[in-house]
């Protein structure tokens, strides 16, 4: 038995083609990046401890102006 799940796609194709588009257009309207992040729930950690650490690993802090934008989701 594995200790790792099975990793699970949370959108289809075209669920994931739209979400692209929208943050391009709202990337072009604004000089900040935006970043999408989804992971499953976890019971043992904090969820806004969990979207600090994704957002200092992907040095979001550093992008040019100092405004980037992660908007983290976390499934039930």
């Amino acid at each position: 038995m594995s200790l790792f799940a099975r990793k699970k796609e949370f959108f289809t194709a075209e669920e994931k083609h739209r979400i692209v588009e929208a943050v391009q257009q709202a990337e072009q309207r604004t000089s900040g990046e935006v970043r999408i992040f989804v992971e499953s729930r976890c019971k043992y950690v904090d969820a806004i401890d969990q979207a600090a650490e994704i957002f200092f690993g992907l040095e979001m802090q550093k992008t040019e102006q100092r405004n980037a934008v992660l908007k983290a989701y976390i499934r039930k």
